[in-house]
């Protein structure tokens, strides 16, 4: 999907080029879509890349599964006291 509506292959979606795409496509909830999308852009850059782009795509219940939010915190809690200090997010 990233590809299709990336018109100029650049790696990144502007959102001209995602107002476009989804155009041509037969959804609903279209401007919902388009206000996902145009979120993502975490850094400002006015436009979405594929890191951005997948991040907003997953559903919730892919990443906000007790297993791996558990996994991330136990990566972050070296010394496994079940606090992360600055230390240990440093």
């Amino acid at each position: 999907m990233f590809l299709a509506l990336d018109a100029n292959g650049d790696g990144h979606l502007s959102f001209d080029e995602i107002r476009a795409g989804l155009l041509t496509l037969n959804l609903k909830n279209k401007d919902a879509v388009l206000d996902v999308l145009m979120a993502a852009d975490t850094d400002c850059s006015g436009a979405v890349d594929y890191t951005e782009f997948i991040a907003a795509t997953l559903e919730s219940h892919q990443f906000m599964k007790e297993k791996y939010i558990r996994a991330a915190f136990s990566m972050l809690d070296i010394n496994g006291n079940g606090l992360i200090d600055f230390d240990e997010v440093a």
